[in-house]
């Protein structure tokens, strides 16, 4: 057995590249035979990790025949299988990259004797399989390595191993093409907000949210008159409120375009009866809506307070018996006599 191993070891270490490490696929003997429709590919891609002499780095995979394969060997091969296609010829893959994790068990199987029937494998990290670049193809199969012989090579593959007939691999070469594109680089983005430049409304500042009040394609982050009134931010009472005339009632810092209660009377303007007069109370004489303190006419006679002799209570004739400037609806005694109208016996003569 041990002379049989060595035998075998030795073909397949020909040609002094010892990366090459002859591999016996357990899926090959069986599958090897496969032929029919063209091969099936999924693009979507998947990162891993492979290897190559050891060494480990970064490669993206898709789905060749249910096999992961790395990206640009799956373009190279999908290209070469469809021009075998076109006579008649149908490649498949029987095994493409694997894992880290695949390789030690199949390494652990050949070492142990354990399973899988004690194939030779690679010792984890030097198969080329782990490369992503190394495809097992279906050479039994009528046709199949004649074809791979004579035309492999247009298509950048070669085979690698000279004992396995079923083992080629492609590095480079070939016409090119194939379905699936390379992951799109990123999108500029020099903020680094998540918003590529070219869509960005503030390039140079992070505004991810790219809130913009004016809508003139600067975001607020880096506009300098977010409200576009004509007053700079920095100057500006309300900032994302258009008010050119800076009005501020109650002289705070808020602009009264943007200042919930503009008066500072302690009644937000929602409820305010005088939105600009301080008039904590809301007295309200006349119920119209306006609080005394910004009513012109708080009694609601039809005289305006400057003019109105009982401002607070509505006698809109003036009836005044005495010409004191009180009228006799608000004037407890309007003969003027030193007697208030209650005990009176004489309310419009004077006694």
């Amino acid at each position: 057995m041990l002379g049989a191993l060595t035998l075998m070891a030795a073909g397949c270490l020909e040609g002094g590249h010892d990366e090459h490490f002859c591999e016996h696929d357990p899926d090959a003997p069986e599958l090897a035979v496969q032929s029919g429709a063209l091969s099936s590919i999924s693009c979507k891609q998947s990162t891993s990790t492979g290897y190559k002499s050891g060494a480990s780095f970064k490669i993206k995979v898709v789905t060749v025949d249910g096999k992961k394969v790395e990206l640009k060997t799956a373009n190279a091969y999908y290209v070469m299988a469809k021009a075998a296609a076109k006579k008649g010829i149908n490649l498949k893959i029987i095994s493409g990259f694997r894992t880290m994790a695949q390789q030690q068990y199949l390494y652990g199987c050949y070492i142990n004797c354990s399973c899988n029937g004690c194939n030779l494998a690679a010792k984890p990290g030097y198969s080329n399989h782990q490369s992503g670049h190394a495809l097992d193809l279906n050479t039994s199969a009528p046709g199949v390595y004649k074809w791979l012989n004579k035309n492999g090579a247009k298509y950048g593959f070669k085979r690698t191993v000279p004992s396995e007939k079923w083992h080629w691999e492609w590095w480079g070469g070939g016409p090119g093409g194939g379905p699936c594109k390379g992951a799109k680089p990123k999108a500029p983005d020099k903020d680094k907000d998540g918003v590529p430049d070219k869509k960005d409304n503030c390039k140079n500042v992070k505004n991810a949210g790219q809130l913009d009040t004016d809508k003139d394609g600067k975001g607020n982050k880096c506009d300098g008159d977010d409200d576009n009134d004509g007053v700079k931010d920095g100057k500006d009472n309300c900032p994302t409120k258009k008010n050119p005339g800076q009005k501020n009632t109650d002289g705070d810092k808020k602009g009264n375009a943007c200042d919930p209660d503009d008066d500072n009377d302690g009644v937000k303007d929602t409820n305010d009866n005088c939105k600009l007069v301080a008039n904590g109370g809301q007295l309200d004489t006349d119920k119209d809506g306006k609080g005394n303190k910004c009513d012109g006419e708080e009694d609601g006679d039809g005289v305006n307070d400057t003019s109105d002799n009982c401002p607070l209570n509505a006698n809109s004739n003036q009836e005044d018996n005495e010409d004191d400037g009180i009228g006799d609806v608000c004037d407890p005694d309007d003969d003027n006599d030193g007697v208030n109208e209650g005990p009176d016996n004489c309310n419009n003569d004077y006694n």
